[in-house]
Formats: structure tokens, C-alpha cells, sequence
């Protein structure tokens, strides 16, 4: 009926993970505002293991996510999603504009060795990376808080509490806040928007998706 009046309408529920890098979300959805009024988007943070995004999306309470996509890609999240490439997000280490690391170059993760971070829980996704980091180099560093998202994180560092990862351009819009330059930075890790082949999306669903990707 929509098509016919030349109008959409209805509800789509869009999962985010907690940061979308370079991705501008909110530039894409104000645009899909203005082609579609009549179309309420609601949009919620998807937090957890990369299995548990996944898994939200196949038993539709998702109609479309922005998750992280693996270095195997689509294979490692499974056959029955669709999953297009929309952007690329590099994880930074943030510091204090005054901690002795803000001026260091080519810091090793055996230097930080001896410092407190603050991050995700074991098993979501931006630890995972950096655990294996750390891992790789025979470091075993302190993870003295977990919180579960990004601004809080990025506060604690602020207040003296410890170091933090987040993506880059996280990071850059903080005041107060720099990135450490590490000899050996987190790798690129893909950010993707996902559907269901078993619950595909409505039609006002298509539309969002549609935008979504042309902002890439």
C-alpha cells in the first residue's frame, strides 16, 4: 500500500554495536529521514560476543546490524546472513594528553606491562582483539575494570583509572584524550550490515539497508 500512495511506512529495528568507526550512521539515518518520514527507525546498541549479535538477528529481534565483521568474513558468522562490507575500523590505545605515553613513539605492549586497563568483558569482540594482542607478545597485562560501552571507558581514562582501546576516531573526538603510538597496532577489522535470510526485512527494511549502503 505504501508504494501505491508513494510512500513507505512501518517500524525497522536496526542493531549497532557500540562504535561504527568512520561509518557515519547518523548522516545515513537523517538522510533515510528525509526520504521516508513516515517510517519509525529504532535503533539499539547490540552488545556482547560477536555470536550473540548474530544470534539476535536469526530470531528477529533485529531487522538489520551493523556488527564487526571477522578476518574470514561472512564464513565465521555463518551461510544464512547477509552481510555487506560498510566500513573499516581500527582499534587505538587512549591516554591522558599528559601521561608520559602521549609523547613516546613506537610503544611495545611489553611497555605497558605494568599499566591498568579499562575494557570490554572476556569474549566480546574489541577484547578478543586486543587479548590475542597482548597474547602474541608473551605480555600479560591487568584489565582492572570492565564496562560495557565506549564513553564510560573513555571517562575512566580521563579520571585516571587506566588505559583504554577504542577506534581511532573515537578516540580523536575526545578532548583531553590522545592516542599512544604502538610499534604494533590493532589490525583493521571490517564493520558490516547484516540480514537474515530466514527473516528477511520488510520493505521498509530494504529501504533502510539501501541507504545504509550507499553511504559507505
Amino acid at each position: 500500500m505504501g508504494r501505491l500512495t508513494g510512500g513507505l511506512s512501518g517500524t525497522v529495528t536496526l542493531g549497532t554495536v557500540l562504535s561504527t568507526g568512520s561509518f557515519d550512521l547518523v548522516g545515513a539515518l537523517g538522510t533515510f529521514q528525509v526520504e521516508h518520514p513516515d517510517v519509525v527507525v529504532r535503533l539499539r546498541h547490540s552488545t556482547g560476543p560477536l555470536a550473540g549479535h548474530a544470534t539476535a538477528l536469526r530470531e528477529g529481534r533485529f531487522d538489520l546490524m551493523l556488527l564487526p565483521v571477522p578476518p574470514h568474513g561472512p564464513a565465521v558468522l555463518g551461510p544464512d546472513l547477509i552481510i555487506d562490507d560498510v566500513s573499516r575500523i581500527r582499534l587505538g590505545l587512549a591516554c591522558r594528553t599528559d601521561d608520559p605515553l602521549a609523547g613516546a613513539h613506537g610503544v611495545t605492549y611489553a611497555d605497558l606491562a605494568d599499566r591498568r586497563f579499562i575494557d570490554f568483558p572476556t569474549g566480546w569482540g574489541d577484547r578478543t582483539i586486543v587479548d590475542s594482542l597482548f597474547g602474541t607478545a608473551g605480555v600479560q597485562r591487568t584489565v582492572a575494570l570492565e564496562v560495557v560501552d565506549t564513553t564510560t571507558a573513555l571517562t575512566m581514562v580521563r579520571r585516571r583509572l587506566g588505559l583504554a582501546f577504542a577506534a581511532e576516531e573515537t578516540i580523536a573526538a575526545q578532548p583531553g584524550l590522545t592516542q599512544v603510538d604502538l610499534a604494533d597496532p590493532p589490525p583493521l577489522h571490517g564493520l558490516g550490515l547484516a540480514a537474515s535470510r530466514d527473516h528477511p526485512p520488510s520493505e521498509a527494511g530494504r529501504a533502510l539497508r539501501r541507504t545504509l549502503l550507499a553511504a559507505r
